[in-house]
């Protein structure tokens, strides 16, 4: 992909302003969706991760039809060498036009829901043209108020490439073109994955995600144009089908923490410091002072005092009462709910997110891992606490997204 800057439209700005600005862009495809805002995060996903793996699957694609033909992997690794393993112009056309359509109906939704008690209803108006999809045309002329579920589903672009579009009308305009539709057609509707409001980033990557796990079930020669040697990655156990599904839980929970996992453990009584790391270190599941560990994210990180010391040595670990709750910390290291990564100047950290409910009690646990650099273990704890307000968590996860952080984890 070159150095290029990321292709992204802002999803809530006026069409007009949209449309100028993508007029100026080319087609490049975001290098980390997880710089946006977790609504806005979830429509990029939908224009760039995905097609993302469309990549992944071109290269093994064409890795498993040269071992057919009986190539070997170092004569596949020299071809590779030589090619351009950017999308087809075409799938980059087609992506471009949907994001542009896409952000371009999403400024004129903008201006239905601020403008909906001078202009009530909307019409969906087709291209009267032999290329119009008969599922599109069947839709011409409907009107529904503009808060009518109907446009939930039923919203422009309805598929790739639609042209369609939405008009907004007074009252008198809706009553002389015969007011609102009472009978849609039945052959009215989006094709599959398409049809949500644009406006909803986190139903836009749910029907996208959705619409690549179902094609799983589907023989491949019926799905794919092009001959196909092996089944999409995202199809098998793997990290590719292991990505989308935490993109799935993502949208599903509108970008919300999951819910707290019910978990009663006993509080432990404070008799000093070095106890209390102890008690902590043999729940962690080591008897040394420091136990290597791996997360679920594949990040491994050195489980230490240092997770409970100041900078200058002093112990925090019994800090306003926490060190009662260290056996949630075990559980939390042992297994978080979420995993991110921050990258810094001259560092990066690795937050340890969880929520468990104890009885009536919820409690939030956070623990931090530092490095320098990409240089493997994380192997300097900075803190680890449960928190003693219940805002402190989501003031956490704002605070990660404000300054980039990446989502390296989710439990689903």
């Amino acid at each position: 992909m070159g150095n290029r800057d990321a292709f992204s439209l802002p999803f809530d700005e006026p069409a007009d302003v949209t449309m100028a600005r993508a007029r100026a862009l080319g087609v490049m495809l975001p290098a980390d969706y997880y710089r946006l805002p977790a609504n806005k995060r979830a429509q990029a996903y939908t224009v760039s991760g995905l097609a993302r793996l469309d990549q992944i699957q071109l290269v093994a694609d064409k890795f498993a039809a040269m071992q057919a033909q009986g190539s070997t992997f170092a004569e596949f690794k020299k071809w590779a060498k030589t090619q351009d393993w950017n999308l087809p112009a075409h799938r980059l056309d087609t992506i471009y036009r949907n994001a542009v359509q896409t952000a371009y109906m999403a400024g004129h939704w903008r201006s239905f829901e601020e403008n909906a008690d001078v202009l009530p209803y909307l019409m969906y108006d087709s291209i009267n043209d032999s290329r119009t999809r008969p599922t599109h045309l069947a839709l011409d002329g409907v009107i529904k108020p503009v808060r009518d579920p109907f446009w939930s589903n039923h919203s422009p672009p309805l598929g790739h490439r639609c042209r369609c579009s939405i008009r907004a009308l007074t009252r008198k305009e809706a009553m002389a073109r015969g007011g609102v539709t009472q009978h849609v057609p039945a052959e009215g509707r989006a094709d599959a994955g398409w049809g949500h409001k644009p406006t909803d980033g986190f139903q836009g990557l749910l029907n996208s995600i959705e619409n690549r796990l179902n094609k799983c079930g589907v023989s491949m020669g019926a799905t794919f144009a092009a001959p196909r040697f092996n089944a999409p990655m995202w199809c098998g156990d793997g990290p590719v089908r292991d990505l989308l599904l935490m993109q799935r839980a993502w949208a599903e929970r509108r970008g919300a923490m999951p819910e707290p996992r019910p978990l009663e453990l006993r509080p432990l009584p404070f008799v000093s410091p070095e106890q209390s790391f102890e008690q902590f270190m043999q729940a962690v599941g080591g008897t040394d002072a420091t136990l290597r560990s791996v997360l679920p994210s594949g990040d491994e990180v050195l489980v230490s005092d240092y997770l409970f010391k100041t900078l200058d040595g002093r112990w925090k670990i019994d800090k306003r009462g926490r060190d009662q709750w260290l056996l949630y910390l075990a559980e939390l290291i042992k297994s978080p709910q979420e995993v991110w990564r921050l990258k810094l100047a001259m560092s990066e950290e690795l937050y340890l997110l969880g929520r468990f409910q104890r009885g009536r009690q919820r409690l939030d646990a956070i623990a931090v891992f530092k490095r320098d650099g990409d240089s493997g273990v994380w192997g300097d704890g900075k803190t680890a606490y449960v928190a003693d307000r219940d805002d402190v968590m989501d003031d956490k996860r704002r605070d990660l997204l404000k300054r980039k952080a990446s989502l390296r984890w989710l439990e689903l």
